[in-house]
């Protein structure tokens, strides 16, 4: 797990798109950026929840140190949710396991969801916090 040194600070950020608005936030420690999430209305029309995580990433030398928690907690609290994972990601399943996720079933392949055959074969699932 990575020390935490310095001054963690979770930054709102907002971002307008062609289809909706977002919620964002970055981490920042020390004053650089070492993460960002973003949170939305869900681009799947028959999910049960009115809220996807599009996105959390950290730079990977500060995983493990509790931003990437800190920005999930800031967008969604304890809201229903719902995001899609890569399937060969464990470690990204695990974190949002014990944030509540849980994988509903579905899943689908990026090379036929985009129509690229350079993805075929890369899969994402499903995961949903009730």
């Amino acid at each position: 797990m990575a020390a935490m040194n310095g001054n963690l600070q979770i930054r709102q950020q907002i971002t307008t798109t062609p289809v909706h608005r977002e919620r964002a936030r970055v981490a920042e420690l020390d004053g650089s950026l070492i993460g960002l999430a973003m949170v939305g209305k869900p681009e799947d029309q028959d999910t049960e929840t009115s809220l996807q995580l599009y996105l959390i990433y950290l730079l990977a030398e500060h995983h493990g140190c509790g931003a990437a928690s800190r920005l999930l907690t800031e967008l969604l609290g304890e809201q229903p949710a719902s995001l899609w994972v890569f399937k060969d990601n464990p470690r990204a399943q695990g974190f949002y396991r014990k944030h509540g996720f849980e994988p509903d079933g579905s899943e689908k392949d990026l090379g036929e969801e985009e129509n690229d055959a350079s993805l075929r074969g890369v899969v994402e699932l499903c995961m949903v916090r009730r």
